[in-house]
C-alpha cells in the first residue's frame, strides 16, 4: 500500500506538469506571432507599397485619355487642347503624389531592402525623362500626327510595364507583376487599336488595371517593399 501511494504521489505532478508545458508552448507561439505581425506592419509603415501611386495614375488614364478619346471627334482645336491640359494636370499630380512616396521609403532604416527600393523608385522618374526625351527627339524628325499620337502614351505605357514587371520580381509581388504583364498588352493592343481608339484603350484597360491593382493593394491589408527581417 505504501509503495503504491509513493509510486502515485511521484507520477502525479508529472500528469500536472503536462497542461502547463502545452500552455507554455501556445503562449510562445501567440507571442511569436504578435512579434512577427509587428515587424510586418513596421515595415509597411516605414516601406510603403505602391497602392496610392497605382491609384492616381489609374485615375489619370482613365479620365485624361477618357478625354481625349471623347474629344477626337469633335471640330476645333479647343476640346483637344482642353483634353490634353487635363491629362497634363492629372500627370502632374499623380507625378506629386509618386514623389512623395517615395520620399518616405526607409527614414532611419538601413539595408540591403532598403537601399534596394530606394534605388527602384529613383528608376521611374529617370526612365520616364529619357522615353520623354527619346520621343521629342522622334518628334523633331517629321514623324506624323497620327504616328506621334501612338507613339508617346505607348512608348510611357511600355516603359512603365517593364518597371512594374521589375518590381514584381525586386519585391516579391505577384500582383505588380501580373500588372506588367497586362501593361505590355494594353501597349501593344493600343498602338493595334490606331488613333483615336487607342485613347480609349488606355483608359479603360489600362486605367481600369491600374484602379483594379490598387484596390486590390488596398483591400489585401499593408505591404511592404523590404524584407520584415532587416527591421
Amino acid at each position: 500500500m505504501k509503495y503504491n501511494q509513493f509510486v502515485d504521489n511521484s507520477e502525479r505532478p508529472t500528469s500536472q506538469n503536462a497542461p502547463i508545458g502545452e500552455a507554455t508552448e501556445q503562449s510562445a507561439r501567440h507571442a511569436l506571432t504578435l512579434v512577427d505581425e509587428q515587424r510586418r506592419l513596421t515595415a509597411a509603415s516605414l516601406f510603403p507599397g505602391p497602392t496610392p501611386i497605382l491609384a492616381a495614375w489609374g485615375c489619370t488614364y482613365l479620365v485624361g485619355f477618357g478625354g481625349l478619346w471623347l474629344s477626337a471627334g469633335r471640330q476645333g482645336a479647343f476640346a483637344t487642347w482642353g483634353a490634353v491640359l487635363v491629362l497634363a494636370a492629372l500627370g502632374v499630380l499623380a507625378s506629386a503624389v509618386a514623389v512623395a512616396r517615395m520620399t518616405q521609403l526607409g527614414r532611419g532604416v538601413e539595408g540591403p531592402s532598403r537601399r534596394s527600393a530606394v534605388m527602384f523608385s529613383w528608376c521611374w522618374p529617370a526612365t520616364l525623362v529619357g522615353v520623354f526625351a527619346f520621343d521629342l527627339g522622334l518628334s523633331r524628325h517629321g514623324m506624323r500626327e497620327a504616328a506621334l499620337s501612338l507613339l508617346w502614351p505607348g512608348s510611357f505605357l511600355l516603359v512603365v510595364a517593364v518597371l512594374f514587371l521589375a518590381a514584381g520580381v525586386l519585391f516579391g509581388d505577384r500582383a505588380q507583376f501580373g500588372l506588367g504583364l497586362w501593361s505590355l498588352a494594353v501597349a501593344a493592343a493600343s498602338t493595334f487599336a490606331g488613333r483615336p481608339a487607342n485613347f480609349a484603350v488606355l483608359a479603360l484597360a489600362g486605367g481600369a488595371g491600374l484602379l483594379v491593382a490598387a484596390a486590390f493593394g488596398f483591400l489585401g491589408g499593408p505591404s511592404a517593399h523590404v524584407a520584415p527581417d532587416e527591421l
